[in-house]
């Protein structure tokens, strides 16, 4: 990541990586968020999946977190993760 920014008790990472998926015809430019709350992940990503394109649907990741990626309709990718509490 090449930045990471606290916005309340988010943290918010951006890069300017290839992200997920195919380039978007409107630049490289990725955001992830770490969540901590897995009905809040799901929230954001519905809304956002309403009108972009899911690039990964939201699944149990090896990491032991939930992970999602979708494609916003302006092009950007968003990542989601949210660890699982033990």
């Amino acid at each position: 990541m090449h930045c990471a920014l606290r916005i309340g008790s988010a943290l918010v990472m951006l890069s300017d990586g290839p992200g997920e998926g195919p380039l978007p015809p409107s630049g490289i430019v990725s955001v992830a968020l770490d969540l901590d709350d897995a009905d809040e992940l799901r929230r954001i990503f519905d809304a956002l999946s309403a009108s972009g394109t899911v690039v990964e649907g939201i699944i149990d990741a090896p990491w032991g977190a939930l992970f999602a990626a979708v494609r916003d309709r302006y092009g950007v990718s968003w990542m989601f993760n949210c660890s699982k509490k033990s």
